[in-house]
């Protein structure tokens, strides 16, 4: 499905037992869900959003990216900005379920995750990667971005190029699975009333060659 103009409707990407769903959303085009967002839910199914130029997707229930995954192969969700504004106003899950497999890449544009009480998983129960070669991650919420949130989960954030802001970047609950942050390029910043706590629990952290700045953006 292409959208160039506004529209608002509910949907649910690759939603079909097994099949497959894309969605782009460019130039103009403004896609508004008040449901959860499930990109790819059941079966083996997958789920491709693309959104560039001025494009606009709004999300006031929780967007799941790559949700179910209750057989071997798993569900499949994917996320590809080179442009345009992402805002969700709810949690964000990344690799939900065990099996499923969640990606988000974020090269132009702005994603916005804009609650207080909820943030952005990468891999609750499931795969979770979130990679960021340019553009903003915008984490509003107090849990900030939680890497690896379950015993079966793995969770993995390349910062290459571009900024996340968030108040937090932690690992999940006890007893998770792993969580990475690998810096490539790119600056990841406190957001206003950061934790003090602000960057805690991974298994590794690691800085290549393209190294990476931590901005505290004046918290203290």
């Amino acid at each position: 499905m292409d959208l160039h103009r506004k529209q608002q409707q509910r949907h649910r990407n690759g939603n079909s037992n097994n099949g497959t769903g894309t969605l782009n959303v460019k130039d103009n085009g403004t896609f508004t869900t008040d449901g959860d967002f499930n990109i790819s839910d059941v079966g083996t199914s997958t789920g491709i959003i693309n959104l560039s130029g001025n494009g606009t997707i709004t999300s006031t229930g929780q967007t799941f990216v790559g949700k179910n995954g209750a057989e071997a192969g798993g569900t499949t969700g994917t996320i590809n900005q080179t442009g345009g504004t992402y805002n969700c106003s709810n949690w964000i899950s990344v690799g939900r379920f065990n099996f499923s497999t969640g990606t988000v890449n974020v090269s132009g544009g702005t994603f916005n995750q804009t609650s207080n009480d909820q943030g952005i998983i990468v891999g609750e129960e499931g795969l979770g990667t979130l990679n960021v070669t340019g553009g903003g991650v915008n984490i509003t919420g107090t849990p900030g971005l939680l890497v690896s949130n379950a015993a079966t989960a793995n969770g993995n954030v390349n910062l290459d190029g571009g900024t996340i802001t968030t108040k937090r970047v932690q690992a999940g609950a006890a007893g998770a699975g792993t969580a990475n942050f690998n810096f490539d390029g790119g600056t990841l910043t406190a957001g206003a009333g950061a934790n003090l706590d602000f960057f805690t629990g991974m298994d590794t952290a690691v800085f290549e060659d393209g190294g990476g700045t931590i901005d505290s953006n004046g918290n203290t």
